[in-house]
């Protein structure tokens, strides 16, 4: 892997850089509007799995919106 990251091409590291930085802020604005309020293990551990999901939705399709040719790729991959 070291050896592919040092030829990376300095545009695609700026890229996946923006690309990373505006999905977890993307995230972070969504995940606030859940109520984190209970106090018990149960409800707490429902409110994470709840936040889980819709993180990897968005990082799911952020992801094919600036990456189609990897998705694709992927995608025949499977």
């Amino acid at each position: 892997d070291s050896k592919n990251l040092i030829k990376w091409p300095f545009k695609n590291f700026v890229k996946q850089l923006l690309v990373d930085i505006g999905t977890v802020a993307v995230c972070g604005v969504v995940s606030s509007h859940f109520s984190m309020g209970t106090v018990n293990y149960r409800g707490w551990f429902i409110n994470a799995v709840e936040v889980s999901i819709v993180w990897l939705v968005l990082m799911i399709i952020i992801n094919l919106i600036f990456y189609k040719d990897k998705a694709r790729s992927f995608y025949c991959k499977i």
